[in-house]
């Protein structure tokens, strides 16, 4: 259970998300993406604690939603998440920013009188 609203990328979830335990989280902050949506954990609405306590018991009383949020979330961590992934996403990142800067630089130099 990862209730805060405030972390963006909890790694003590990330690494229960690889040990494929099923996840509740928050849906502020970063836990939308790290559950994919919702696709790989639940969500709860916070400040709600009841909307939490439903989420949890939720959970509790479905070993088949256990197991099955369990596997989306090892494969959510193992994947979209991986150290291959995370790398090729900031290069892609840092690939585009210099290019952004590069066009933003030839559209400031001077016309040359030819």
């Amino acid at each position: 259970v990862f209730p805060s609203r405030f972390d963006n990328l909890p790694y003590d979830c990330l690494e229960a998300m690889s040990l494929g335990k099923a996840i509740v989280g928050s849906s502020q902050g970063g836990m939308v993406d790290l559950l994919d949506e919702g696709r790989a954990g639940l969500l709860h609405t916070p400040p709600d604690p009841e909307d939490l306590a439903c989420r949890v018991a939720e959970l509790l009383a479905s070993p088949e939603l256990r197991r099955r949020l369990g596997r989306a979330a090892r494969t959510r961590a193992t994947t979209a998440f991986a150290r291959e992934a995370s790398l090729d996403a900031a290069e892609r990142f840092y690939r585009r920013a210099v290019a952004e800067r590069r066009r933003a630089n030839a559209s400031k130099r001077p016309v040359r009188p030819g």
